[in-house]
């Protein structure tokens, strides 16, 4: 009947389930898009950071606890160490201390070391000095008359001394040719005296981050706190009304 053009009530229900059919479809099409979307823009939402979250509370927080300068500089900190939370800040400024106490404790071999190199460097000056002018006084000891040379001796005894002390001491540096190695001393006083000055200049930069990580700490604690303090006659209300 419906094929010669006469409408039935079997096919007013055929085609209703046919609409409905098509709906369900295009619904069923519509939710797996948005499905999609949805998984799309949680994967690419990332969670705020620390310093979203203490730039958040500065906004609210105006210039109250940090100045401007202050609050670019604590974001700057945060965002360049990827600092998680406020445990975060004092982990790395536990960190730089053990740094600064590791070099501490190279410094202290190296000073030991170079005053040693020092000491004999100085102590081979004294002994060429020394033995200048004991051989000054070798040549006007000969040129004595013999019955003068006791005196003359007597009057420079301190010079001999002085000389035959630096003499043994230099004696018991030589090395196994019997020679002073003036060369190495110096060598090695250089290469110390360098490497006393990198750890000096990397002791002092830590020192330097130390102060300020420590000073950024303070700030943020303080930051922290005063959100806290804040949120709390809030947290009170709530109870009063509850109540």
């Amino acid at each position: 009947m419906e094929q010669r053009g006469i409408r039935t009530e079997r096919g007013d229900i055929n085609r209703e389930v046919e609409v409905a059919n098509t709906e369900l479809r295009q619904l069923k099409a519509r939710i797996k898009k948005l499905t999609k979307w949805l998984v799309e823009e949680v994967k690419n939402t990332e969670s705020p950071t620390f310093a979203d979250v203490i730039s958040d509370i500065l906004s609210r927080q105006g210039q109250i606890v940090v100045n401007a300068a202050s609050a670019s500089q604590i974001l700057d900190f945060l965002k360049a160490k990827q600092i998680q939370d406020y445990a975060g800040i004092e982990k790395h400024l536990r960190n730089l201390m053990g740094q600064q106490r590791a070099i501490s404790h190279e410094l202290s071999p190296v000073r030991k070391k170079l005053a040693e190199v020092t000491e004999r460097i100085n102590q081979y000056a004294t002994y060429k000095e020394r033995k200048a002018e004991y051989d000054s006084y070798i040549k006007e000891y000969n040129a004595q008359k013999p019955w003068k040379r006791k005196s003359f001796e007597d009057d420079n005894r301190l010079l001999i001394s002085n000389y035959e002390e630096s003499k043994k001491y230099i004696g018991g540096l030589a090395n196994s040719k019997n020679q002073i190695p003036i060369l190495t001393w110096n060598k090695e006083y250089s290469d110390l005296s360098a490497q006393l000055q990198k750890l000096k200049g990397e002791y002092e930069s830590l020192k330097a981050e130390v102060s300020c990580v420590d000073k950024i700490r303070v700030q943020v604690y303080d930051i922290l706190r005063k959100e806290r303090q804040g949120e709390q006659p809030n947290h009170k209300r709530a109870h009063g009304v509850g109540r």
